[in-house]
């Protein structure tokens, strides 16, 4: 599976929290709560909202092009600086 070089979103999907519950969702729930306070007091939207697409997707490449003319791409983990 193809990797961008830098990460800079953690990404899980809802279902899956679903399945985990007990002890685990809810200190994963106050560390987000956590978060969710900090970009408050940083006068940040506190629940920002993504568009997530799998790199796995028929299309990636025409999205990856848009990303480089926008300045937001920095390339591939496996791709030569």
């Amino acid at each position: 599976m193809k990797k961008p070089k830098r990460l800079t979103h953690l990404v899980v999907k809802k279902t899956d929290l679903d399945t985990i519950g007990g002890e685990a969702l809810r200190i994963l729930t106050s560390i987000l709560r956590g978060v969710q306070w900090r970009r408050i007091l940083e006068n940040k939207n506190p629940e920002p909202c993504y568009i997530v697409i799998n790199t796995d997707e028929p299309y990636i490449d025409e999205i990856v092009e848009v990303l480089k003319k926008h300045g937001h791409w920095d390339g591939w983990e496996d791709e030569a600086a």
